[in-house]
């Protein structure tokens, strides 16, 4: 079965992104405006220094990466009030989960979202609840594989990054 892979992307941020972004920030920070200008169909951009996360609302899937060195390191002195030259650094390898909150439906709930699904012009790819190791694209040799499915790495309580950013060093 071939499941919903992220797209990898390179993304650049200029100084217009460092210039527009604000400190402290995870949701307007100067890489989630570089995200939003690059992928012009992801919503929700949330940035920190373990995750860089969006939502692709058409599929209702959330792509979750992991923040590239590079990014942590330019964050942290961002936020410690250093601004950047700009960069350019590459988002690969996602976690694809199902957007949305993981509640259990009623049947009339299923009813509907199946109706829905009909109309719809694409098809919401039918994930795995429980996080499933399944062969990456073609690949079915099994030397490469990926994790799909269930729930993303936890966040932050809020989206401001003001702590935990002096533990970073280089």
């Amino acid at each position: 079965m071939a499941y919903p892979r992220g797209p990898a992307k390179n993304v650049t941020v200029t100084q217009d992104h460092i210039d527009k972004g604000i400190p402290r920030d995870s949701g307007y920070c100067m890489i989630a405006e570089a995200i939003k200008s690059t992928i012009p169909w992801a919503s929700w951009v949330s940035v920190d220094l373990q995750t860089i996360r969006f939502t692709d609302l058409n599929r209702k899937l959330r792509f979750t990466y992991l923040t590239p060195r590079s990014c942590q390191e330019v964050l942290a002195d961002w936020d410690d009030g250093i601004k950047p030259e700009p960069w350019t650094f590459k988002l690969k390898e996602a976690h694809v989960t199902r957007a949305g909150r993981y509640k259990p439906k009623s049947a009339e709930q299923a009813a509907r979202d199946n109706a829905a699904r009909r109309h719809r012009s694409k098809p919401v790819p039918d994930l795995p609840r429980r996080r499933t190791i399944a062969p990456r694209g073609n690949d079915l040799s099994g030397n490469v594989s990926e994790v799909v499915g269930g729930h993303p790495p936890p966040v932050s309580i809020n989206r401001r990054r003001a702590f935990g950013l002096r533990s970073l060093r280089r």
